[in-house]
Protein backbone atom coordinates (compact mmCIF):
# COMPACT_ATOMS: atom_id res chain seq x y z
CA UNK A 1 0.00 0.00 0.00
CA UNK A 2 3.01 2.74 0.81
CA UNK A 3 4.67 1.69 -2.03
CA UNK A 4 1.16 2.19 -4.61
CA UNK A 5 1.15 5.78 -2.81
CA UNK A 6 4.30 6.78 -3.47
CA UNK A 7 3.77 5.70 -7.12
CA UNK A 8 1.22 7.54 -7.27
CA UNK A 9 2.83 10.88 -5.59
CA UNK A 10 5.57 10.58 -7.84
CA UNK A 11 3.01 10.12 -10.77
CA UNK A 12 1.17 13.30 -9.97
CA UNK A 13 4.41 15.73 -8.93
CA UNK A 14 6.11 15.66 -12.41
CA UNK A 15 4.55 19.04 -13.43
CA UNK A 16 3.88 18.16 -17.16
CA UNK A 17 1.77 20.39 -19.22
CA UNK A 18 -1.21 18.38 -20.24
CA UNK A 19 -2.97 18.76 -24.21
CA UNK A 20 -1.92 22.62 -24.32
CA UNK A 21 -2.72 22.11 -27.93
CA UNK A 22 -5.91 23.33 -29.45
CA UNK A 23 -6.34 20.37 -30.92
CA UNK A 24 -6.12 18.39 -28.63
CA UNK A 25 -9.53 18.07 -27.39
CA UNK A 26 -11.07 16.03 -23.87
CA UNK A 27 -12.74 13.06 -24.84
CA UNK A 28 -13.54 12.07 -21.29
CA UNK A 29 -12.59 12.32 -17.57
CA UNK A 30 -12.85 9.58 -15.21
CA UNK A 31 -12.49 9.82 -11.25
CA UNK A 32 -10.65 6.91 -9.00
CA UNK A 33 -12.47 5.07 -6.32
CA UNK A 34 -11.12 7.72 -3.65
CA UNK A 35 -11.72 10.70 -5.64
CA UNK A 36 -8.28 12.02 -5.54
CA UNK A 37 -7.07 11.30 -8.77
CA UNK A 38 -8.61 12.43 -12.38
CA UNK A 39 -7.95 10.35 -16.01
CA UNK A 40 -8.30 12.52 -18.68
CA UNK A 41 -8.76 11.01 -22.22
CA UNK A 42 -7.55 13.72 -24.76
CA UNK A 43 -7.96 12.51 -28.57
CA UNK A 44 -6.28 14.99 -31.66
CA UNK A 45 -8.31 14.91 -34.37
CA UNK A 46 -6.22 16.36 -36.80
CA UNK A 47 -3.16 14.52 -35.78
CA UNK A 48 -0.95 13.55 -39.23
CA UNK A 49 0.52 10.89 -36.89
CA UNK A 50 -1.50 8.48 -36.29
CA UNK A 51 0.43 6.91 -33.72
CA UNK A 52 0.35 9.92 -31.34
CA UNK A 53 -3.29 10.97 -31.57
CA UNK A 54 -4.46 9.39 -27.95
CA UNK A 55 -3.45 10.85 -24.63
CA UNK A 56 -4.20 9.72 -21.31
CA UNK A 57 -3.16 12.10 -18.15
CA UNK A 58 -3.35 11.53 -14.20
CA UNK A 59 -4.27 14.86 -12.88
CA UNK A 60 -4.33 15.64 -9.11
CA UNK A 61 -7.80 16.37 -7.98
CA UNK A 62 -6.35 18.30 -5.25
CA UNK A 63 -4.13 20.63 -7.45
CA UNK A 64 -4.96 20.32 -11.13
CA UNK A 65 -2.22 21.59 -12.30
CA UNK A 66 -0.07 18.40 -11.30
CA UNK A 67 -0.39 15.86 -13.78
CA UNK A 68 1.43 13.23 -15.64
CA UNK A 69 0.94 12.40 -19.01
CA UNK A 70 0.81 7.90 -18.78
CA UNK A 71 0.16 7.29 -22.11
CA UNK A 72 0.47 8.74 -26.14
CA UNK A 73 -0.23 6.40 -28.53
CA UNK A 74 -2.72 5.99 -31.69
CA UNK A 75 -4.31 3.24 -29.96
CA UNK A 76 -7.03 3.12 -27.60
CA UNK A 77 -6.47 2.75 -24.04
CA UNK A 78 -8.14 2.43 -20.33
CA UNK A 79 -7.35 3.28 -16.93
CA UNK A 80 -8.71 0.62 -14.31
CA UNK A 81 -8.51 1.39 -10.30
CA UNK A 82 -8.84 -1.37 -7.87
CA UNK A 83 -12.04 -0.51 -5.69
CA UNK A 84 -10.26 0.92 -3.21
CA UNK A 85 -7.17 1.99 -4.84
CA UNK A 86 -4.85 -0.85 -3.31
CA UNK A 87 -3.09 -3.41 -5.74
Amino acid sequence: MKTLIIAIIMLLSSGAVAADDQKWKLDRAETSPLGDIIVEHYHNYEAEDMMATRQIWLVSKGNPKTRYLLYKHGRSAEVVFSPDQAW
